[in-house]
């Protein structure tokens, strides 16, 4: 495996749904990573309309199981301005992120009690469905 040093960091903000790294190889080339909100990621691919269908398509598949995307990029377009890389979208990743442990035994406990329990989420409706499933409530889900 290759160590290549970090030579610039931006980290994730929730407004530009990424992070993106400049490395540098020991042979001394320049090149860029991305990883963040998967559309986010597509946008920044030179190929992205030819992409779209099968990243969505994975997105889609990955929700379906509860899992969030991640989209991974890269650039190797040396050492210029942000504006003026070539992206490649290299691939979509699932992360699961499932409720705690305790939680599922916490909402049975306050429907004991005569709680409504309502979820309010950010994620797809596919991810609020199989994590409302997971925790036995309701998956009549509104958008």
């Amino acid at each position: 495996m290759q160590n290549n040093e970090v030579i610039h960091f931006i980290p994730f903000n929730p407004v530009e749904k990424r992070t993106v790294a400049t490395l540098k190889t020991q042979s001394g080339e320049i090149f860029h990573t991305c990883k963040g909100a998967p559309q986010v990621i597509l946008k920044m691919a030179h190929d992205a309309d030819a992409r779209r269908e099968e990243v969505n398509r994975s997105i889609d598949e990955f929700a379906t199981r509860g899992y969030r995307a991640l989209g991974v990029g890269k650039s190797v377009s040396g050492d210029v301005p942000m504006e003026e890389r070539v992206w490649e979208m290299v691939g979509v990743l699932p992360l699961y992120d499932p409720p705690r442990a305790d939680t599922a035994a916490t909402i049975r406990a306050a429907q004991d009690m005569g709680i409504r329990v309502k979820m309010i989420t950010g994620d797809q409706l596919a991810i609020a469905k199989e994590t409302a499933r997971q925790l036995g409530i309701s998956t009549n889900i509104h958008v």
